[in-house]
């Protein structure tokens, strides 16, 4: 078990053994230590008395230190290494498998992915909707701006 010594300088003076909470760690060399080290943003620890702390994995990221979980990437977002702080947003330069570097049209309807889908898979007239959760036919959306201009 993993224990850090803290002086007790209410009572005794005498040091006292404490564990090592969830979110942070100390080394496992068998000597006293006087504090737990955090975990850094990107890393987790689940567990109290660990010597260290956890990658978040792709489709997860944590922008805290000291945490006991990562958070999945929402519906939209995707993260496609470990150790993320922030999720990328689909339909913009993504891991969709794409030869080149252009932006595509992306998205992604399931949380906590690790990366997005193709539009394209559906269809040559499908484009990625506002919110990157999915696809909408383009013909769908000519029609809806058509009947919007013609109210005014």
């Amino acid at each position: 078990f993993i224990y850090i010594i803290h002086t007790d300088q209410s009572s005794s003076g005498q040091g006292v053994c404490l564990e090592c909470g969830v979110g942070t760690y100390t080394l496992s060399d068998n000597l006293p230590h006087i504090s737990c080290d955090d975990c850094i943003a990107g890393k987790h620890q689940t567990l109290p008395k660990q010597n260290a702390c956890i990658d978040c994995l792709a489709g997860k990221y944590q922008d805290q230190r000291t945490q006991q979980n990562c958070v999945p990437c929402l519906a939209g977002l995707y993260s496609d290494q470990n150790l993320q702080i922030i999720c990328k947003r689909c339909g913009e330069a993504s891991n969709t498998g794409a030869s080149n570097n252009q932006p595509t049209l992306s998205y992604q309807d399931v949380v906590g992915s690790k990366d997005c889908k193709l539009c394209s898979a559906l269809g040559a007239d499908y484009v990625v909707s506002s919110t990157k959760t999915g696809c909408v036919s383009s013909y769908d959306t000519v029609l809806y701006f058509e009947k919007r201009e013609k109210k005014f």
